[in-house]
């Protein structure tokens, strides 16, 4: 399995969604303080890009290899490609949250994330955690989608290689651990445009990604092997077509549908209408087989909301 190359890579600094993203990050490049033991964190200066995208929803099975049979042959990829986009995310939250009644201060609140390939350049080689390449990524805010709309979501993302102990340095920034995922799936590119097909997949045990199991649980594909072995068995009175029907089960209740997101950078407005039109392009290319649409601006807030 061949590790994605980062699309963006990751934040000017953490707590900045609060407090200013320049402060924080010369504090980080900097070096600051020793996060960990004789090695400083720090990010690499950046520049925020705009990204628009579309996304669709691709279901496991014949469907989902003739989407991929189709992105080769438009990506000029003579074979369809193995398997290239293994990636490890991990998302934290402010550890105080901005108390009630401070005002607009509360809406800056946001998720910061850091995000690392998880296989070598090689493709082959697998990297312990702490080896791993981190980026610290700050999703900006989408813009406002209209009622019917088709033109793809754009919104700002700052994103800054992370040098030294990520963990430790989001700490100083004053945020801790909320959730993580790992993206699984193919990555493609055509013209400017990244296209990944993925399913994004829970860990069991924090951090290690070997963990990593499909979105249904666990539990839920058991019951449904129990399930189908009752059935099974009653409708036969064979152990084997029980085993059989058990051994299929959690497959079936673990095929969730995979996630395509094309994505395309922008440097500077001038260049979103042509964006737009590639995009709707690389839309119509793909018609017939899956249906590439902005997502709802609300579902890609980064804002954090508080039940009180």
């Amino acid at each position: 399995m061949a590790p994605l190359a980062s699309p963006a890579q990751a934040l000017k600094s953490g707590r900045a969604a609060r407090h200013g993203l320049s402060a924080a990050a010369a504090h980080g490049a900097s070096g600051g303080n020793a996060l960990a033991a004789g090695e400083p964190a720090a990010t690499q200066p950046t520049h925020p890009r705009q990204f628009l995208t579309l996304h669709g929803s691709v279901p496991d099975g014949p469907l989902f290899q003739k989407v991929i049979e189709r992105l080769a042959g438009l990506c000029g990829a003579e074979t369809a490609p193995t398997e290239a986009l293994f990636e490890h995310v991990i998302v934290f939250r402010p550890s105080v949250a901005t108390p009630f009644g401070a005002g607009t201060a509360r809406h800056d609140d946001h998720l910061l994330r850091i995000v690392a390939p998880i296989f070598a350049a090689d493709g082959k080689t697998f990297l312990p955690i702490a080896q791993r390449t981190w980026a610290l990524r700050l999703l900006g805010t989408p813009d406002p989608s209209q009622r019917d709309q088709k033109h793809p979501n754009q919104r700002v993302v700052l994103s800054s290689e992370i040098r030294g102990n990520p963990f430790d340095y989001l700490t100083f920034l004053g945020y801790t651990f909320h959730f993580e995922y790992v993206r699984r799936g193919y990555a493609f590119s055509y013209n400017k445009v990244l296209i990944e097909l993925y399913r994004c997949l829970k860990l069991r045990i924090r951090h290690q990604v070997s963990s990593a199991i499909e979105p249904e649980s666990v539990e839920d594909a058991a019951k449904a092997a129990a399930a189908a072995a009752a059935v099974a068995s009653n409708a036969n009175g064979t152990p084997a077509a029980a085993a059989a029907a058990a051994a299929a089960a959690p497959r079936a209740a673990s095929e969730a549908p995979y996630i395509l997101e094309a994505t395309l950078p922008v440097i500077n407005h001038h260049e979103i209408p042509h964006a737009k039109d590639e995009l709707s392009q690389l839309r119509a290319f793909m018609s017939g087989l899956v249906t590439l649409e902005p997502v709802d601006h609300v579902l890609l807030t980064n804002r954090i909301f508080y039940s009180n």
